[in-house]
């Protein structure tokens, strides 16, 4: 008996703990998406995914996200001749992938760096 309630007082404790978690993981990936569409404005992010999550040493969530930016071929300084302009008139939209690093005890986004594909 005493088992018993002490096996249900530790499940509930590790659900809430997770349920805590879980909570402050949809925070922080909600906040890493504004900040993303905030600071990447100008790149016009469209269908932002949600890639990774990592919690680091329980200090950090490594978060990375991927979103959609319509290519610019006035910024483009590849020549438009031949196959070249039929490939960017095919691809003109690409994926970038970001990873943000939020403090997991503030909130605060510490960093935001380009994933590595690869």
């Amino acid at each position: 008996m005493f088992f018993d309630i002490k096996l249900k007082l530790l499940f509930n404790t590790l659900t809430l703990s997770l349920s805590r978690n879980f909570m402050e993981l949809q925070e922080a990936i909600e906040n890493a998406k504004n900040t993303l569409s905030t600071l990447f404005a100008s790149d016009n992010p469209k269908a932002i995914r949600l890639e990774e999550v990592i919690l680091d040493d329980y200090t950090n969530w490594i978060i990375t996200l991927s979103y959609l930016r319509q290519a610019d071929p006035a910024n483009d300084s590849v020549s438009a001749a031949g196959l070249m302009a039929i490939a960017a008139a095919l691809n003109t939209q690409s994926r970038v992938y970001k990873t943000v690093i939020i403090n997991k005890s503030t909130g605060n986004i510490e960093s935001i760096k380009i994933h590595k594909n690869g």
